[in-house]
């Protein structure tokens, strides 16, 4: 007979589940619309009391401009702010006004691509500053609310108890340090998703094929580091079905996974072409795979990269110390939270005590159960024991000391290079490693010590992390964050208002830079390199050619414009520049180009008009 279930401790079992366990999957699916609501309504209470209103106003972008941690936002934006400029092409997501004159896909400058293509499609009816970051961050916050509401209730566990467990998702510290930061991959929703599709696919006669097919597309509009985890769970889940079954290697049970994972990958590469991850002057890989690792102390180390903190990390409990770890290893942040790391020592502790309880009394009931468990989560295990390894990399270090590296052949350094910050593939484990104390307290604890304990849990965690919660409170709700650069100079905006092109001699990745040149002219072009991963050399190579081109005297386009930051660049070009020409300087930049008159600039005249009578 078809196993149909398994047992709360991981044993399977075949025939249809006994009353006590089927009833527990029922309540479990019941009611699951007024739980989305409830967590979706917690998630979003968090959001305002955290960040408060003011990133929810469209039209408000100066606090953009400020950066949030660091200058990855900025990125963000001006990929947006290009993309709703550019005319559509083919694939989807590309900007042709962008490193040009190639174009660019705004999947590389993280600009949420499934968002940036509906709002450039009602571009028309958007006012002229539109900023979506805001409310892509609440709708993060109410769908992680809801999945992990969901995914708790996925073990029998009462409402209420799952809604006051999803706190600890709505404020896991993975979560909220990304928020505002690196907005797509605040998008871990996905993740919890993925793991209740798990569990589903482990009690329900009927696999989640679609669920996981949707999730697997989904990755690749948000972020394409998501997608290996969601495939990790997925591999997981198929294994499992196979070897629940009889007679697995019959040829039908083997063919009919296999072609389910042809099928999605099929599928999601089509969407990641359409996507523009797979697109001319685009590339997938980028170096520093072993730099962006977790840290053998990531799980109990409470710092992550922070500048407008000012001290270049941000202290994440108030009670553990920072431990020491490698600069870049700061994206390989997997904090649980002291209230989490308690609940696993007291975890321990129940175990050691079940433990000596059984060898006293000689019961081997005990050792039994637990071989099951590990023997009915052995795929999950085991692709957990990958995503590790991966997340690891092959430089294992531990404080700032280097335990060992291991060589790689050339294809593991290529899968490496595409996703070189490994240290994010371990967040399905944190997840993991957080559920499984909820699930412990809810499934193990009677009465009133299941609250107790929870609450204990809760509070502990959310105390710990206070510090850091009221400095991103303070942060958001201290007034408008305007900023005031050379970008909001009136010289600043005559000159992007009168030209339509703008080349980079040098800086070339200035996110401050790029959304200021199109920040007055959506019509701006540039050759700026604004994305994470791409043919960088093919662009950068014509950077001493221009220059060349430029000191032989060759007549300026009209409506061009030549930027540098070097003050001594711009005087060897200026020397050889045509009388006509004129150079204007505005805070860190030099500017090179016709001349149009009413410039409020001081100007710059090349040497042969200075020498002119």
């Amino acid at each position: 007979m078809e196993t149909l279930y398994t047992n709360k401790t991981g044993t399977k079992l075949e025939g249809p589940p006994p009353k006590g366990a089927l009833t527990r999957l029922r309540r479990a699916a019941a009611g699951t619309p007024g739980a989305f609501l409830l967590g979706a309504a917690l998630g979003i209470v968090v959001f305002l009391l955290l960040y408060g209103p003011s990133t929810l106003d469209v039209t408000y972008d100066s606090w953009i401009y400020n950066g949030y941690v660091e200058e990855d936002i900025i990125q963000r934006y001006a990929g947006w702010l290009y993309y709703r400029a550019a005319p559509w092409s083919w694939p989807l997501t590309v900007a042709e006004n962008l490193s040009q004159p190639y174009g660019a896909s705004i999947v590389f400058t993280d600009s949420l691509p499934l968002a940036a293509a509906f709002f450039k499609l009602l571009g028309p009816l958007l006012p002229a500053t539109f900023q979506y970051f805001g409310w892509i961050n609440l709708l993060n916050f109410a769908l992680q609310g809801s999945f992990a509401v969901l995914l708790v209730r996925r073990f029998g566990l009462g409402r209420w108890y799952s809604l006051a467990a999803a706190l600890l998702f709505v404020l896991m510290p993975v979560f909220v340090e990304r928020v505002f930061r690196h907005d797509a991959l605040a998008a871990q929703w996905i993740l919890l998703a993925a793991l209740l599709c798990y569990f589903r696919a482990r009690h329900e006669k009927k696999f989640p094929a679609l669920r996981f097919f949707l999730l697997a597309s989904l990755c690749l509009t948000i972020h394409t580091y998501f997608l290996p985890m969601v495939y990790g769970l997925l591999a997981a889940a198929l294994v499992e079905r196979m070897l629940r079954q009889r007679n697995v290697l019959r040829l039908r049970k083997l063919l009919c996974p296999l072609l389910y994972l042809a099928a999605c990958f099929a599928a999601t590469f089509v969407v990641a072409y359409a996507f523009g991850l797979v697109t001319r002057g685009g590339g997938g890989a980028a170096a520093g795979f072993g730099n962006y690792s977790m840290n053998l102390n990531a799980l109990a180390n409470p710092s992550s990269f922070d500048w407008y903190a000012g001290s270049g990390n941000m202290d994440w409990s108030l009670l553990l110390p920072v431990l020491p770890q490698n600069f870049h290893q700061y994206d390989g942040f997997n904090y649980l939270g002291l209230g989490v790391l308690l609940a696993w020592a007291g975890m321990a502790a129940y175990g050691v005590v079940r433990l000596v309880q059984a060898v006293r009394h000689q019961d081997r009931g005990l050792a039994r159960r637990a071989w099951g468990f590990v023997k009915g989560h052995l795929p999950l295990l085991i692709v957990c024991l990958c995503f590790t390894v991966f997340a690891v990399s092959n430089i294992v270090v531990v404080g700032q000391t280097t335990l060992f590296e291991i060589p790689l052949p050339g294809p593991l350094r290529r899968l490496g290079a595409v996703f070189r910050a490994s240290g994010r593939l371990f967040w399905p484990c944190t997840y993991l490693l957080t559920l499984a104390p909820v699930v412990f307290i809810g499934r193990v604890m009677r009465g009133r010590w299941r609250g107790v304990l929870l609450a204990a849990l809760l509070a502990v965690q959310v105390a710990d992390m206070g510090g850091v919660l009221v400095q991103k409170h303070q942060y958001f709700n201290a007034g408008r964050l305007e900023k005031e650069d050379e970008f909001t100079t009136a010289g600043w905006q005559f000159l992007m208002e009168n030209y339509n092109e703008v080349i980079c001699l040098g800086n070339m990745f200035d996110y401050n830079l790029g959304a200021g040149i199109i920040r007055y002219n959506p019509n701006m072009q540039t050759n700026m390199i604004l994305t994470n991963r791409g043919d960088f050399p093919i662009i950068l190579d014509a950077y001493a050619p221009t220059i060349q081109w430029l000191l032989e005297n060759n007549p300026i386009p009209d409506g061009t414009l030549y930027i540098c930051s070097d003050r001594g660049t711009f005087d060897y070009i200026l020397s050889g520049a045509d009388a006509n020409v004129r150079g204007y300087s505005t805070g860190h930049y030099y500017i090179i180009g016709n001349p149009v008159p009413g410039c409020p600039l001081e100007e710059h005249l090349p040497a042969r008009a200075q020498a002119a009578p």
